[in-house]
């Protein structure tokens, strides 16, 4: 798995973390892995439980649309790593872990299990006091940068202390209704739910979080592929 995290997360900082001591001359090391993983779970499971993401994601499935999930060997980095047991939605922000604080990065290291399954008021208060930091790739952390959330089109960039949701399902798999009209037709029904879905979290999860919430709608060919995934 760390070599998996490696070949694919972005780094906006080298110095800050040799600073924090998640890295040396030789590149990131074992205590960059553990932070990042403890990190992402934490948020993850932040944002499920503050937008109701599992409520949508739900909604989905309960559609009567015949969604059918991508197939773990299909999915992007993001929705592999995603640490919130969801079918289809998944954080699509990188994670710049080492504008972390030494102490939060200290807090990480220590996490049990039991702690990253159930975690504290703390563990809640030290993500809503850094993520928004964590997701911004500039350095200042205030949304000066543009950054790109998939192929060279406007419709992938967005600010970069904006939140961005993946939404991600099977556009072509075989959901019992064949190839003719009636496959066609519910095609188009789900996209119908899918936008509303779409724009319904955009609005609701900016009056909750205070920052910009965007959904993207992947496909095969707007997805950053895994990059070295060993079986």
């Amino acid at each position: 798995m760390n070599e998996l995290i490696k070949n694919n997360i972005e780094i906006s900082n080298m110095d800050l973390l040799v600073k924090s001591g998640l890295a040396d001359k030789k590149g990131i090391n074992e205590k960059y892995y553990t932070v990042y993983t403890n990190y992402k779970i934490l948020l993850d499971r932040y944002l499920v439980n503050r937008l109701n993401l599992d409520v949508y994601d739900k909604s989905i499935d309960e559609s009567g649309y015949k969604f059918i999930p991508i197939d773990s060997k299909g999915m992007d980095y993001y929705q592999y790593m995603s640490a919130m047991n969801l079918k289809y939605l998944y954080l699509r922000n990188n994670l710049y872990i080492e504008k972390l604080s030494k102490e939060v990065i200290n807090r990480l290291l220590s996490l049990t299990t039991e702690e990253l399954n159930k975690p504290s008021e703390e563990l809640i208060g030290i993500v809503e006091a850094t993520y928004k930091s964590v997701i911004d790739k500039s350095p200042e952390s205030d949304g000066s940068y543009m950054a790109r959330y998939g192929p060279d089109n406007d419709k992938f960039w967005y600010p970069s202390n904006e939140l961005i949701i993946g939404l991600r399902y099977d556009m072509f798999a075989d959901n019992g209704l064949g190839e003719d009209d009636e496959w066609k037709e519910n095609n188009e029904k789900q996209l119908i739910f899918i936008n509303a879905l779409i724009d319904e979290v955009d609005d609701t999860g900016e009056s909750i979080l205070g920052i910009p919430v965007n959904v993207i709608l992947y496909t095969d060919y707007t997805i950053k592929e895994i990059v070295n995934v060993k079986e």
